[in-house]
């Protein structure tokens, strides 16, 4: 599930208490955006993608406020051509390793979220940096 924050001042301390060498995963994915659907672009193959939709929640780990999304993304079969009016974009996305359970991730330098299965592990990150 991904777990994203949603306090500037917290993104912005986190940002800077993880040190570079955290960085274990760096993807480049366009995103294409058009009538037919949202598509992504990976490794050279356009496919549309899947999301299958769950509501989210809102959950407070130290006084924080954070929004659970346990939506999954899925990808159809490759796609060949799309319609030609469409909006894309490039996102590039950093993975910070903080533990085997738990990934830090940052799209685009503004949207930050975790990856886990296990908030319990969000607290415990937090307590080490020191950040509540």
């Amino acid at each position: 599930m991904r777990i994203y924050i949603t306090d500037n001042d917290l993104i912005n301390n986190i940002k800077k208490s993880i040190p570079d060498n955290n960085i274990f995963d760096i993807n480049v994915i366009r995103k294409i955006y058009s009538s037919e659907g949202i598509f992504h672009v990976i490794d050279n193959t356009l496919k549309r993608v899947i999301i299958n939709d769950i509501p989210s929640d809102k959950l407070i780990i130290n006084n924080y406020e954070f929004i659970v999304d346990r939506s999954t993304i899925e990808y159809d079969s490759e796609w060949y051509q799309l319609n030609p009016n469409h909006i894309s974009e490039i996102v590039t996305s950093y993975a910070y390793a903080i533990d085997k359970n738990l990934q830090l991730v940052i799209e685009n330098n503004s949207t930050v979220y975790f990856l886990t299965n296990n908030e319990n592990n969000i607290s415990t990150f937090l307590s080490e940096l020191k950040l509540c």
